[in-house]
């Protein structure tokens, strides 16, 4: 999939040498931001960029990955960039890009900061993440791995419409609600994301603080879980409420994230 970017301005200074161009002081304009740096065409065959972002904004990068990307966030994004490049009459080849960056809140609804080191290489289509977190006021997150591979989190939240835009914004079959809401509680997940976000394998250990389900107050959830589009299955469950205490295990087939209709559901 091509991704079209829209600069409003484009500057620089030109350089020409056998068998290379170079642009020199390079400005541009483009997502609510602007990109300073150097750009170096070698051979006509092979591109260099190295240079530093301010002020792009979160939704609009968001939707580079995913055209159709809702981003509920605010924010701007600054740092260093650099990206190697072949390029050929119709297309980029072999594209590396690596960037350490930084996120500073803005006004909004949901402001975001926090740092993320990545980098990008085309030949494989891996989006890989180096020790990296996010935080919003309700919501703390660090992660690292590949994106569509196997990306580690510890995820803690006191709001869970956080990590719900958060597969909304990147999966049109991500799940519009939950069944489980938190009264002034808390829940976290460390554990890890296999495959890509529209069908991923996400495993590791869930816990929960003064939660309700189905119309339910419960005071306390600790849970080891795997969880797929077709199939929910808890390994161990601790669950308390109003003094008693459940302990168990189970599994129940899934579509779509939801309880298929038919849905035999096996426990101990």
């Amino acid at each position: 999939h091509g991704v079209r970017v829209t600069a409003s301005r484009l500057a620089a200074a030109l350089r020409l040498d056998p068998g290379a161009v170079t642009f020199e002081k390079l400005r541009v304009d483009a997502l609510d931001g602007v990109f300073l740096g150097r750009a170096r065409l070698a051979g006509y065959r092979r591109l260099s960029v190295e240079g530093a972002l301010s002020g792009f904004s979160i939704s609009a990068l968001g939707r580079l990955r995913v055209e159709t990307a809702r981003i509920p966030w605010s924010g701007r994004v600054s740092g260093p960039v650099k990206l190697d490049a072949g390029i050929s009459a119709t297309r980029i080849e072999g594209a590396r890009v690596d960037a350490e960056l930084v996120v500073s809140p803005e006004d909004g609804a949901r402001p975001m900061e926090g740092q993320v080191t990545l980098s990008y290489d085309q030949k494989d289509g891996w989006l890989r993440f180096a020790d990296s977190r996010l935080r919003t006021p309700a919501t703390r997150v660090e992660f690292s791995g590949a994106l569509g591979q196997r990306l580690d989190f510890d995820l803690r939240t006191t709001d869970l419409g956080d990590p719900l835009a958060a597969a909304a914004a990147f999966s049109e079959n991500a799940p519009a609600s939950l069944p489980v809401s938190l009264e002034n509680g808390s829940s976290s997940f460390r554990g890890s994301v296999e495959g890509w976000l529209d069908a991923p394998r996400i495993a590791g250990r869930a816990a929960a603080a003064n939660f309700r389900y189905e119309k339910r107050l419960f005071q306390r959830l600790d849970a080891e879980v795997d969880l797929t589009p077709a199939a929910l299955r808890v390994r161990s469950l601790a669950l308390e409420r109003d003094g008693a205490r459940v302990e168990g295990r189970g599994e129940i087939a899934l579509a779509g994230w939801k309880p298929a209709e038919t849905s035999p559901f096996s426990a101990s």
